[in-house]
């Protein structure tokens, strides 16, 4: 109601305008478009978004030219990441306290669109868009986010590939390095009339840092593909048109297990693989197509049409029984399980029977999005008005199954082929309708955004089970769940002086339930509270800080075996749960010498604290006896991220310096120890590039300088070691 009435008086006391020139029009509708695709795109959010707002551009980017995500997001502050396989392959990305596991809490998106496989059926993002092609990193937390759902608690993640650019552009970039590695990317791009295209190639690879006892390859091989093409009329036409189609297609192999290791085998060779997981490894491939139209009126009134549509493909073929007993139970039980956890090394394996999962599945992921905008003056002040309508449909098709192997030999060799679908064998599917309005009212250097997001799901999971691999639905069972969540936030930013901010919000958070969940099954609701200040000056320094504190009505745990669970994606009730914390960051650019010497520095700083307020028993490992005032699990209190370089004609050095503390790996309360803990984190990465010329650049980058062994995780199924150093070299070429 609010909302009505403010555009109400606005549309009748609406000041008269000066036409813009097509100069302005061309400017004012780039700007628009960029706020369709991006979440920081208007030049004025640095200071007046009244929330935490991160971006990461090319230049911050190519510094390291990071493949991992994981290490591109330590520069921001309120993110939690639980790395995995050393290569960002599988992130596990939290915001603000919300899970890690499969960075199934956040709002995933690819230039604006859903990126995660099944967002609202499965977001566990088994599929990750590549970090390697990547030109832009977006973050937005607190009440400004809303719009970008169906995950509002803890924020949005939005990457940025390559933009079509309005002149002839090239690039290419050779790496080479440790481990086997090779990366190669190219990009072409061009704009002839109102005609324009880019392309995107990247094949990257690495034989890996672990060891099987046969000497195979551990590592991975990905080539990725993207192409957009646009249309547009010209600029100075009554109505301004534009369409832009993309499409991808990603295709993986990579040699990653599930099996971590038992801590006294980590302990003695973190790098070590054990022979039982000699087969394991995970195919992919992903094909995404989209299309954008956008026009504007001469009235200023704007629209965003878009339709989009993503297939996901994966088989990760691993190890999940021995004799019957999961590997996760053995290797964190290796006293408990001696022969089986000999049968893991490869030791005593006679009679013992391996099963090896087949974990198939294929997702889908479409819709179509309607987003419309106008500004008005009013009174002395300015009015911008922004709407959004989506409806969305994912799925996912889980078909899987078992073969059984023997050991011969340090070889694994096939005793019995299992048949497709007499494992898992289920449909899960999400329809969603969602919408969104806000307002922003400036007046002065003060500004209101209210706003308000809602969501109508129908989640659907039909259950073949295991004796029916053809489908016939003789003992289908089906569950169906049908909910509403209303999202209201409210944020305020206020200039005090000239570049320095005030801002404030309050949102509603909200996660859906499982599509396997029982009819009535509630969402996982919170109520968010920031507080922070900003700090810019014209680009050479800038300081964000926030205070903030979400208070969880209902948290949902999830069953994924990655997350340390059983795998039935069954989901848990955790009750009420605060999560509050301390965000600090801050840049600062030294400019001397005329501007031949430039030192840029940057901080970034997290504090985190948290306590369930229920005491419940669960078979979800992380969560299996809480008591009140347990602190949530894979959750560092305290997280730093440094970095500092220096630039002078052609010669540019720059080192980064990340730290995180200790996390505990179940809940609880009591001191963190190697028993129920992992030890803190200090990771030194060093890059160097020397410009030959305009066109070409030589770089050397060096991954953990100081070859620190750490452990980044205990699940799934044991320890998992960070990379040790890595030393790549390569050039970036410009045509």
């Amino acid at each position: 109601m609010l909302i009505a009435t403010i555009l109400a008086l606005a549309a009748t006391e609406l000041r008269a305008q000066v036409a813009p020139t097509d100069s302005q029009r061309v400017k004012e509708i780039s700007t628009i478009e960029l706020d369709r695709i991006t979440v920081t795109a208007r030049p004025q959010w640095k200071n007046e978004t009244p929330g935490v707002a991160s971006y990461l551009g090319v230049e911050q980017l190519s510094t390291f030219d990071y493949a991992n995500v994981h290490r591109v997001l330590s520069q921001v502050g309120g993110i939690y990441i639980q790395e995995e396989d050393g290569f960002g392959l599988r992130p596990n990305i939290g915001m603000r306290g919300t899970g890690v596991a499969r960075s199934a809490k956040i709002t995933l998106m690819e230039d604006g669109v859903l990126a995660a496989p099944a967002p609202y059926s499965a977001p566990a993002a088994y599929y990750f868009p590549t970090m390697a092609r990547m030109e832009g990193v977006e973050v937005r937390k607190g009440s400004s986010q809303i719009k970008y759902g169906p995950y509002t608690t803890g924020g949005a993640l939005n990457l940025l590939s390559a933009r079509i650019p309005f002149e002839w552009n090239a690039s290419a970039r050779l790496t080479a390095g440790g481990f086997g590695s090779e990366k190669l990317g190219l990009k072409i791009g061009d704009t002839r009339g109102q005609f324009g295209y880019v392309f995107q190639g990247l094949i990257q690879s690495n034989n890996g840092f672990k060891e099987l006892p046969n000497g195979m390859e551990t590592g991975f091989d990905i080539q990725d593909y993207v192409l957009k093409l646009r249309f547009q009329s010209d600029s100075s036409s009554p109505r301004f048109q534009r369409l832009e189609v993309k499409a991808g297609h990603y295709d993986e192999l990579s040699h990653e297990t599930y099996l971590g290791l038992s801590y006294d085998d980590f302990n003695k060779d973190p790098f070590q693989r054990y022979a039982s997981t000699a087969l394991d490894q995970m195919t992919a491939d992903q094909n995404q197509i989209n299309a954008k139209y956008f026009t504007q009126w001469s009235s200023g009134w704007n629209a965003t049409f878009t339709v989009y549509q993503q297939i996901v493909r994966r088989n990760w073929y691993k190890l999940d029984k021995v004799s019957g007993s999961s590997i996760s139970s053995i290797v964190m039980n290796p006293h408990r399980y001696t022969s089986e956890y000999n049968a893991l090394k490869g030791l005593n394996t006679e009679g013992v029977d391996y099963s090896i999962k087949a974990n198939n599945r294929e997702y889908y992921s479409r819709g179509v999005q309607l987003q419309v905008s106008q500004q008005w003056r009013w009174l002395g002040s300015s009015l911008r008005y922004e709407a959004g309508l989506r409806f969305h449909s994912d799925g996912m098709d889980r078909f899987q199954w078992v073969d059984s192997y023997r050991m011969e030999e340090s070889s694994l060799l096939l005793n019995r082929e299992g048949t497709p679908g007499t494992d898992s064998n289920r449909l899960e599917t999400a329809t969603a309708w969602a919408g969104y309005s806000q307002i922003e009212w400036v007046k002065g250097a003060f500004s209101i955004s209210p706003g308000i997001r809602v969501e109508h799901i129908d989640l659907n999971r039909d259950d073949y089970g295991k004796e029916d691999p053809s489908r016939s639905a003789s003992n289908l069972r089906t569950t169906n769940n049908t909910l509403w969540a209303i999202m209201p936030g409210l944020g305020i930013n206020y200039e005090i002086l000239n570049g320095l901010n005030l801002f404030g919000g309050i949102h509603k958070g909200f996660a859906p339930p499982s599509p396997g969940s029982e009819q009535g099954t509630d969402a996982e609701k919170s109520i968010n509270y920031e507080l922070g200040a900003r700090l810019n000056n014209q680009e050479t320094l800038l300081v964000e800080t926030a205070l903030f504190f979400n208070a969880y009505d209902n948290l949902l745990g999830n069953d994924l075996s990655a997350a340390g669970g059983g795998g039935g994606t069954a989901q848990f009730n955790a009750g009420e749960v605060s999560v509050w914390g301390l965000e600090f960051t801050s840049s600062y650019e030294i400019i001397a010498l005329n501007g031949e010497l430039i030192i840029p520095l940057r901080l970034a700083y997290t504090y985190t604290g948290s306590k369930f307020h229920s005491t419940f028993e669960s078979d979800y490992e992380p969560w299996a006896q809480v008591t009140i005032g347990d602190e949530l699990p894979y959750l560092p209190s305290h997280q730093w991220h440094v970095s500092g370089g220096i630039s002078k004609g052609p010669i540019q050095a720059d080192v980064n310096y990340r730290h995180q503390s200790k996390v505990r790996i179940t809940a609880g309360q009591e001191m963190i120890s190697m028993v129920n803990g992992l030890e803190g984190q200090h990771v030194v990465d060093l890059s160097m590039s020397y410009r030959l010329n305009e066109r070409a650049t030589l770089q050397t980058h060096v991954r953990n300088l100081m070859n620190t062994r750490y452990a980044v995780a205990a699940r799934p199924a044991g320890y998992r070691p960070g990379m040790p150093r890595m030393i790549e070299a390569g050039v970036r070429i410009e045509f």
